[in-house]
């Protein structure tokens, strides 16, 4: 029998053996009471630092964003305030070679010999100075003959006539009236048939 229980004990030593070798290794942790804070801290600290970053870039963005609001703000008044100073500029400069027009009729009607001469002038200076309007988007209204439009026209007189046709006709325009595209500029005086 003693033989026997070496062996048995090796076969029970061998079996522990075999045994450890398939079964896993199992540690257990003691769970450290101080773990859990310090593993919270740094996601606390981490987070902290993250919202402390989008805070300075969100207040770098609202300065930038209010200094252009400003500067644009500043460049549109400015712009606005030259628009009303300067903003009849080319239109001026293009009525100047009219007013010379004009000085230099002026000055032959002082040494003029001929009428004509002096009226051929002025119905050239005249001629520019519509050219001039056209270009402008100025047009003349033409009423004479025409309906009378109270949205264009001004009835200054009516004048009664014997014909039935001409009640409500343009029958003369004591001053013309302007347009600027669909815009009246100046409203015709006319006189209208009753």
């Amino acid at each position: 029998m003693s033989k026997d229980m070496p062996k048995k004990e090796k076969q029970h030593e061998k079996k522990q053996e075999e045994n450890t070798i398939n079964e896993p290794e199992v540690t257990q942790e003691i769970p450290n009471k101080q773990d859990p804070i310090s593993k919270k801290e740094p996601k606390v600290e981490d987070a902290t630092k993250e919202l402390e970053e989008k805070i300075a870039t969100l207040s770098d963005r609202l300065l930038r964003v209010t200094a252009e609001y400003d500067n644009y703000r500043k460049r549109t008044t400015k712009e606005k305030a030259d628009l009303l100073a300067y903003g009849g500029e080319k239109i001026l400069s293009e009525l100047l070679p009219v007013i010379d027009d004009l000085e230099i009729a002026l000055a032959s009607i002082r040494s003029a010999d001929s009428v004509d001469a002096v009226r051929e002038g002025v119905e050239l200076i005249v001629q520019k100075f519509f050219s001039f309007l056209t270009k402008q988007g100025v047009t003349q209204m033409d009423v004479i003959e025409k309906p009378f439009d109270m949205a264009s026209q001004q009835a200054i007189a009516m004048v009664p006539t014997g014909d039935p046709n001409k009640k409500g006709i343009v029958l003369d325009c004591t001053k013309k009236g302007y347009t600027l595209g669909d815009k009246v500029l100046r409203y015709a005086d006319v006189v209208i048939g009753e």
